[in-house]
């Protein structure tokens, strides 16, 4: 039972289903969320402003890493081609490539390995 908290400007895309993805650093236990069970999505989790966003089936789990120029499915990093990566980023919620590298820069670091958990 997969909960995962957004912030509050990811939250309308969630509802509305344009933001079917979210980006997770791997656990430090090592656990990984099963295709077929349920994430629960919240924002403003442990806060008296919680609220959820609604409950989907996970479609897909993959290994990620994201770099400065480029992302990778797959345990090689490769430079993907722009449209690629604006397209990506978009399905993430962000505006821009930049927009998704700048928040990963600020809130964990590049390049950055984890999961891309789709919905």
């Amino acid at each position: 039972m997969p909960g995962y908290n957004f912030k509050e400007r990811f939250a309308s895309m969630i509802e509305s289903g344009d933001k079917r993805q979210t980006i997770r650093a791997i656990r430090k236990d090592g656990w990984v969320p099963k295709v077929g069970s349920t994430a629960y999505c919240y924002t403003g989790m442990r806060t008296k402003k919680c609220r959820k966003l609604g409950e989907f089936k996970i479609k897909s789990v993959h290994s990620i890493k994201i770099g400065r120029y480029g992302y990778s499915c797959v345990s090689i990093f490769e430079k993907e081609n722009s449209f690629k990566m604006e397209r990506f980023a978009k399905a993430d919620g962000f505006d821009t490539w930049e927009d998704l590298t700048c928040f990963f820069i600020k809130t964990h670091a590049l390049p950055f390995r984890g999961l891309l958990i789709k919905w």
